[in-house]
């Protein structure tokens, strides 16, 4: 009986060391709302995650610039074949504007005076 034990011991740590698991939620941390930044396991790439994420973050893809305040989130998101430009996030209707250029950002007195961060910044400003 005690062998049998030992032996289910191992097999599940070997199966959850071979999992994508975060345990302890480490790698996420809050940001506004229900939106929250995720390390990746290299811990050099970051993904915004919320309510409508598609496995690839709220925004399909990895951003290099991002910056909140208490409704929205400012992210200048990388371009992921398609594009890549500025994006608002309202966190109250989880409405994600289509990319906007700096010169309509700037302009939108929702986003006015929100500061942007690199990714590895604002991890570590969360």
């Amino acid at each position: 009986m005690k062998m049998y034990r030992i032996g289910v011991l191992l097999v599940f740590v070997v199966v959850l060391a071979g999992c994508d698991a975060d345990v302890f939620g480490t790698s996420t941390r809050d940001i506004v709302g229900s939106y929250e930044l995720k390390q990746h396991e290299d811990f050099e790439t970051y993904y915004l995650y919320g309510p409508q994420e598609t496995g690839w973050g709220v925004i399909d893809g990895t951003f290099e610039k991002i910056g909140w305040n208490s409704r929205y989130i400012l992210v200048l998101q990388h371009d992921d074949g398609n594009g890549g430009d500025w994006r608002i996030i309202d966190t109250k209707s989880n409405s994600i504007s289509p990319l906007l250029t700096k010169t309509q950002v700037e302009i939108n007195r929702d986003v006015g005076g929100i500061e942007t961060y690199s990714a590895s910044v604002a991890w570590h400003k969360l």
